[in-house]
């Protein structure tokens, strides 16, 4: 099972992320993320719920227990999924999304993306 250092080391690596990102994120002195990255220290339960927010992952997936970072709740959550997809997607695909997501705030009559007044 990878444990808990690991992962936040391999995320924080992916995603291009500081371990001052992660402290802001979290509310927390930077060293105190730093012990934890390096396995100096075991973050407890509140430190551990607040990364996996910062990282939009399960606290399953952060202590190894899952190897699916997708939080459960998350997986059905029609937001999330389109933001995901959004993030993969080029410019006109995103125009796409925008106008779906703009009718589905607003309703149909205020859909311009697509010239519709």
């Amino acid at each position: 099972m990878r444990q808990l250092k690991d992962i936040v080391g391999d995320l924080l690596a992916s995603r291009q992320l500081s371990q001052r990102w992660l402290a802001d994120a979290c509310g927390v002195a930077e060293p105190t993320i730093s012990r934890a990255v390096k396995g100096q220290s075991i973050p407890g339960t509140d430190l551990v719920c607040k990364m996996a927010d910062a990282f939009e992952v399960s606290t399953d997936y952060l202590l190894g227990r899952t190897s699916d970072p997708v939080m459960n709740s998350r997986k059905e959550n029609v937001e999330y999924v389109v933001g995901r997809a959004f993030m993969r997607c080029d410019t006109r695909d995103r125009k796409i999304i925008l106008a779906v997501l703009d009718e589905y705030m607003t309703g149909p009559e205020s859909n311009t993306v697509y010239g519709k007044e």
